[in-house]
Formats: structure tokens, C-alpha cells, sequence
């Protein structure tokens, strides 16, 4: 049975192989406009007076203040360079400083350092850790020094 519209001269399409075939001549506008957005250097269309896309992004709401503080529980003070190393710490989280890195030997106290910093900042923190064992480990820690508050542990 023959596709509607049919095959041969003056149709635009013709039978190859068992398919029909379209000539080109019906979309020879598309391809000149295709070719002209190439040569401008676009390879996709848009309007000459259409602004540029930006990806929506919602505004994001106020940081609500109060709730459940984060309450840190733990029989020690910062001693040695922790109270330097938390100021700092505080500091740059309050300025919004995205990145900062904490060094430290083991056994030097990283993670109550970060606990102090997570209490002083009352902000929600992610830690992460290299491997389950740790992950474990740092849980019980936290889950220790805040108590009152909500201490997750995903592997």
C-alpha cells in the first residue's frame, strides 16, 4: 500500500531500498537557517532579542534563628591551639567562607574542635568519613557531645 501522498516526480520523494526518501526540497529553509546559526557560531536557535537564559534558581529563605540550639556536652575545655583553630574556624563560617581546612595529627582533638565549632555557629553540619569504621566511630563522638540534638549516621 502506497503512504499517502504517493512517490515519484513532482512529490518530492522517491523509493529507495524499500523507503521513502525525502528530497530535501521541503526543508531546504530549515537547513539554511540551521547553516546560518552555524556560521554566527550558535549552534541552537534563539531570538536576536531574546535575553540570555539563566536556570531558575528560587530564592532561598532567611536562615531561621532559634529552634533547638546545638547544646555541646563535654567534660573538657579547648586547650593547647583548639581555641585559636576555633575562632578562626567560627570566623570563616560567619563570613561565609566556603572553603577551610582543619589539619591535625590523630589523637589531637579534630573532632571536638569541629563539635565546638557546630555549637558556636549553631549551623547543622555533614562530616564525612573515609571509611564505615570512622564513620561509626565519629558518630558515637558526636552522638556523645550533643546529646539534645539530632546526630544521623548514614553509610
Amino acid at each position: 500500500m502506497e503512504p499517502q501522498g504517493g512517490t515519484g516526480p513532482g512529490t518530492g520523494k522517491s523509493r529507495q531500498g524499500g523507503r521513502i526518501h525525502d528530497d530535501g526540497a521541503a526543508s531546504l529553509p530549515a537547513q539554511q537557517n540551521i547553516e546560518a546559526l552555524l556560521a554566527r557560531g550558535r549552534p541552537f536557535y534563539v531570538a536576536e532579542d531574546a535575553p540570555e537564559w539563566v536556570p531558575h534558581r528560587p530564592e532561598r529563605p532567611e536562615k531561621s534563628e532559634g529552634g533547638i540550639r546545638f547544646d555541646l556536652t563535654a567534660e573538657y575545655e579547648p586547650k593547647g591551639d583548639q581555641p585559636t583553630a576555633i575562632a578562626e574556624l567560627v570566623e570563616g563560617a560567619n563570613a561565609a567562607e566556603h572553603n577551610q581546612v582543619l589539619l591535625g595529627v590523630t589523637g589531637s582533638g579534630k573532632t571536638y574542635t569541629m563539635a565546638q565549632v557546630i555549637a558556636r555557629t549553631n549551623r547543622p553540619a555533614l562530616i564525612l568519613a573515609p571509611n564505615k569504621t570512622l564513620a561509626a566511630q565519629l558518630y558515637g563522638e558526636f552522638r556523645s557531645f550533643f546529646p539534645n540534638n539530632a546526630v544521623e549516621y548514614f553509610v
